[in-house]
């Protein structure tokens, strides 16, 4: 049997043929049609989607998620022809060496990382082809972000297939169910910090969920697909253009599927190229659908591109950068749009061989007086590119707010919003952003999340400007059935606790089941609190709690109540400060939550918030996999299980979780603390627990 050494060196064809050919592409990029070209050809083994987090399954399971009912309203034919004619299964149904980190997991790995487990497994499939005297064919779909290290442990021939972004991402749109947007969250939500995603704008709050199983993760990032869908096109944008940059370092042939699909001459020249590297594949009868942009929004799109291109030029490492040669000897492939878009990112050099920061500075002064002065002009397409200019070379809170202002006079609501919420990321208390992000909001009918921020801007606002946010936020008030404080110019008595008033600290107590959704719904409401109120926040999670806090304590109730105390005493020190604590364990004994409360009103305000999850559906979620050991015995004291829950009958909200989403539930909470006059704006009479959701 060939090892890995002999695949990596065979000197067989002309260009090293023999070398295993790498597929590199995003999904909907017409990779199914290259992989098809070698399939067709006996020489070649070809898999498909060798990342696939189907390949763990048995073949019972995949056929039985992929009915013939679904499979006829599929591009591709039945599921099964591609994951069952070539891989190498084992008795049990997988392919062997495969696991589910390997598909989402570790998206981005760097060139010189260790991971034994991706090496083992590409290294069977290379040498399962070999045995066949074939050359292997891996077709990455999500390979992108690994190029460098694939490159380097395989030394393949790299293809990588381009396809302009708007129709890569109407494409996602027009499947069911958005789910190749579902995927596209859970790859950002896992991967959001490692380089090169770390380079990113913070244009989406896309939660870190690693579940048990995909199925899990992909109903976690749901809400995110259906909740921030109008604002993901950037980030997917972003997300595109890096891992583009990245993969063009290591490719042999640069193939614009776009051009390909409408230009015999660029069909030709891509034939010819492949040729050169020992590939006889015909591209002649390559056809891609395009998606013309209709919508009002789908055309922001474009203007966000045109901003994103020259904001990421000027921000991103020169790391970051594709040789000339590389672009060179891809040119007559390429259509004008890609030949354009990655001269720009060709032969970086490093912001400091261009200027100090000094010089940075000034020009980035002089680019935003030059939108203020086109602004004023009414030249607004202009100074929105000014003001991206000036980002580009030192951003603030006043540039991301000018901007954005540029945004939302040319009629772009979803860059608007994205560039308020950048601005307030770099200071919650700036008044101009709060309320520009409020009004937006507002005009969007988003009346949850514009209110905080309508009172907040209109309690710190001139006279002249009061009434105008007083009069958006009782309008935002109405809609949602809240209760109007009384007077004319929006003032109520305050009844915040304690008598301390809004600037006083807060404690958010979340309690409930092991998978009601607490860390999710703290990890969300900890965003949105730093954009709606000035408090600085601190997040204690019951895991990290327990880790950093109470390392050496066990499970037994008496270390449980004092785990519990030592995450409210911290929470109290926080609201002391005039902070705000959210604090997300389990804590299932009344008294020791009561002792809590008691701890931290005297200081501050106290909301007991009761996610009332059914505990079939937390077990049905089981992120860690803990309630199905805890049925087998192998978790002693399990909340629920073999230790009682004590539902809490002081609780200010109770909130189930089954059928609403985290950002909702947030909605709940926040809008919740408004009515309290807990956070800034107008308080009103003290309410009666709210009970939320479906039970």
């Amino acid at each position: 049997m060939p090892d890995l050494h002999t695949i990596k060196n065979s000197p067989d064809g002309p260009d090293g043929a023999r070398r295993p050919i790498f597929i590199q592409a995003m999904w909907r990029t017409g990779s199914t049609y290259i992989w098809k070209k070698f399939r067709d050809q006996p020489q070649y083994r070809a898999y498909y989607q060798p990342l696939h987090e189907i390949l763990m399954k048995p073949r019972e399971e995949i056929l039985a998620a992929h009915p013939e009912s679904q499979r006829a309203a599929l591009r591709h034919p039945p599921i099964e022809e591609f994951y069952f004619a070539e891989f190498p299964f084992t008795e049990g149904g997988g392919v062997e060496h495969f696991e589910k980190p390997l598909s989402y997991e570790r998206y981005c790995l760097a060139e010189d990382a260790e991971d034994l487990a991706l090496h083992r497994y590409i290294s069977h499939l290379l040498t399962h082809a070999t045995r066949y005297g074939q050359t292997p064919v891996l077709q990455f779909n999500r390979g992108l972000f690994r190029a460098g290290w694939l490159t380097r442990h395989f030394s393949p021939v790299n293809l990588l297939l381009l396809r302009r972004p708007a129709n890569v991402w109407k494409s996602f749109l027009s499947f069911p169910d958005s789910f190749f947007v579902g995927g596209f969250c859970m790859i950002l939500g896992q991967n959001r910090f490692r380089f090169p995603l770390s380079c990113l704008p913070a244009w989406t709050d896309i939660p870190r969920r690693v579940a048990a199983t995909t199925d899990q993760e992909y109903a976690a990032y749901a809400p995110v697909r259906r909740e921030q869908q109008s604002r993901l096109y950037p980030a997917f944008f972003d997300f595109y253009l890096l891992s583009t940059i990245h993969c063009a370092q290591y490719a042999d042939c640069i193939l614009d599927m776009d051009e390909l699909a409408h230009n015999p001459a660029a069909r030709q020249a891509a034939t010819a190229r492949l040729r050169q590297l020992g590939i006889s594949i015909s591209l002649d009868d390559c056809v891609l659908p395009s998606y013309p942009l209709r919508s009002p929004e789908e055309r922001e799109w474009l203007a966000y591109e045109d901003f994103s291109r020259r904001f990421l030029r000027g921000t991103l490492p020169s790391e970051l950068s594709i040789p000339r040669e590389k672009l060179a000897a891809a040119e007559s492939l390429l259509g004008p749009y890609f030949r354009d878009l990655l001269t720009d990112f060709t032969d970086r050099p490093a912001p400091s061989l261009l200027q100090t920061p000094a010089e940075a500075a000034s020009r980035a002064h002089a680019q935003h007086e030059s939108g203020l002065e086109l602004f004023g002009e009414g030249q607004v397409e202009a100074a929105a590119r000014a003001f991206g200019d000036s980002l580009a070379e030192e951003a603030s809170c006043e540039r991301w707010n000018d901007w954005a202002t540029a945004q939302s006079a040319l009629a772009r609501p979803v860059l608007a919003e994205l560039g308020y919420r950048q601005a307030l990321r770099m200071d919650s208390t700036d008044q101009e952003a709060t309320t520009n992000l409020g009004a937006l909001l507002a005009m969007l009918g988003k009346d949850s999340e514009a209110l905080p921020l309508l009172d907040r801007a209109g309690a710190a606002a001139p006279p002249e400007s009061r009434a105008i946010l007083t009069g958006l936020a009782a309008d935002a008030r109405q809609r949602l059935g809240l209760h109007v404080p009384a007077g004319s110019n929006g003032s109520a008595r305050s009844t915040s606790p304690a008598s301390l008033g809004q600037h006083a600290g807060l404690t958010v107590f979340l309690t409930g089941l092991s998978g009601a959704g607490k860390s999710t719904v703290a990890t969300a409401l900890l965003a949105r609190l730093a954009e709606v109120d000035g408090r600085p926040v601190t997040l204690l999670d019951g895991d990290n709690a327990r880790r950093l806090l109470s390392s050496e304590l066990g499970f037994s109730r008496e270390h449980r109540n004092l785990n519990i105390r030592r995450i409210g005493f911290v929470a109290a020190e926080v609201t002391r400060h005039g902070g705000t604590a959210i604090c997300a364990p389990i804590a299932p004994f009344d008294r020791t939550r009561r002792e809590v409360r008691d701890m931290i009103e005297p200081l501050g305000a106290f909301v007991l918030v009761y996610l009332s999850t059914p505990i079939e559906v937390c077990e049905e979620r089981d992120p860690k996999g803990l309630y199905a050991r805890a049925r087998a015995g192998h978790i002693p004291f399990f909340t629920g299980i073999s230790d009682p829950y004590e539902v809490p009958a002081d609780a200010d909200l109770m909130i189930d979780t089954t059928d609403i989403t985290p950002e909702q539930t947030v909605n709940t909470i926040v809008a919740y603390l408004w009515q309290r006059g807990i956070l800034a704006g107008h308080a009103v009479e003290t309410l009666a627990p709210l009970r939320v959701g479906n039970r």
